[in-house]
């Protein structure tokens, strides 16, 4: 998958460099921790998600897949929902998409309580 980054990621770098009054802390770099989250996740978890959710869920199924397109289309959509560049806070949108990049990571064990397993790759 590209690393090419998406509409609302785009915005997220915008902001950290010229709003940083906007985040909680005016000293930090939320673009550079996102950025850093979603390389960890690219290298480390997504790749071994659809393998996780195959070998290691207690009920046997198919599930649909988990790899790194699932976690860009999510983000993808996101942005349609929030086309307006008004309609989200710089500090907001940095949540928004950790929260988009981690929100399935946790079945990379499995499907059951994917959901908490998030904590742990935290």
């Amino acid at each position: 998958m590209s690393n090419e980054l998406l509409p609302l990621e785009l915005r997220l770098k915008k902001f950290a460099d010229t709003e940083k009054d906007k985040f909680p802390d005016r000293n930090a770099n939320y673009w550079t921790h996102y950025d850093a989250l979603i390389e960890f996740l690219r290298t480390k978890i997504y790749p071994h998600i659809n393998a996780g959710l195959a070998c290691k869920s207690k009920s046997p199924g198919l599930y649909t897949e988990h790899g790194e397109s699932h976690f860009d289309e999510v983000v993808r959509y996101a942005g349609y929902l929030l086309e307006d560049e008004s309609s989200i806070a710089p500090y907001d949108l940095f949540l928004l998409l950790s929260a988009i990049r981690l929100h399935d990571a946790g079945n990379i064990d499995g499907r059951e309580l994917h959901e908490k397993r998030v904590f742990a790759i935290l």
